[in-house]
């Protein structure tokens, strides 16, 4: 049985012995020959408890406020529900946070590689390098390794224009600060490119990285897909 489905076992049995008489001996109260059932041993341990434990434990864990005051064996079965339930939310509380900072991650980068895009399309330098982090690096659709200040080099020299640019995002994966993101794009390239004036479609894989408090790409890999032969038909 895992952890996080023991706290349900446990309330669930809670609840059994919560809505009906348990008779002497059965899981209860002192049997004939003076042995004690579980319950009747948990509850002798539980007079002991100081009344103000319960009210304590329920509001540090979940914000439940109890009647300290009203706290007596006569209720326990219903007291030991509240706080098994407290504990209970605690992993469903954590689990819930994690996957909350991963959703964040990922609406960010989404809207990073939207930024990214629009940068190429107003041919927007100063946004490009925000984007990319010093040390960048890209295998391009010219099959050359390059670096960010290469990039922005051709991008001020003329060379890298891009007119229409279309990115369609397959996956994305987020490992804690780094996120992997591949996908499709399909790019119409001006200025100086070989293919200029021209559609291609291109593969991509990108990682970006949480650095100083902000992501930033650090690598891409893109490749551009062959047109595919067309069939005549016989």
């Amino acid at each position: 049985m895992s952890t996080t489905s023991r706290p349900f076992v446990l309330l669930r049995s809670c609840f059994f012995l919560s809505d009906r008489r348990v008779p002497p001996g059965e899981c209860g109260f002192t049997s004939s020959d003076g042995t004690q059932g579980p319950t009747a041993q948990l509850q002798n341990s539980l007079r002991g408890w100081n009344k103000q434990q319960p009210h304590r434990f329920a509001s540090a864990k979940c914000g439940l406020k109890l009647d300290a005051e009203g706290t007596s064996t006569q209720n326990l079965p219903m007291k030991i529900v509240v706080l098994l339930i407290a504990s209970a939310l605690i992993p469903l509380a954590a689990h819930g946070s994690v996957n909350t900072g991963a959703d964040v991650a990922e609406n960010e980068i989404r809207r990073l590689n939207a930024e990214e895009v629009n940068s190429f399309l107003k041919n927007d330098r100063a946004a490009m390098a925000r984007l990319w982090s010093d040390d960048f690096v890209v295998t391009n659709p010219l099959n050359k390794f390059v670096t960010k200040q290469q990039v922005l080099g051709m991008v001020d020299s003329g060379f890298l224009v891009i007119t229409s640019f279309d990115r369609q995002i397959e996956y994305l994966r987020v490992y804690g600060d780094i996120v992997i993101v591949a996908g499709r794009e399909s790019v119409i390239w001006g200025g100086k490119m070989p293919s200029a004036g021209k559609t291609e479609n291109l593969l991509f894989t990108a990682v970006w990285m949480k650095q100083g408090g902000r992501w930033q790409q650090i690598a891409r890999h893109a490749n551009i897909v062959p047109p595919q032969p067309s069939v005549s038909p016989r």
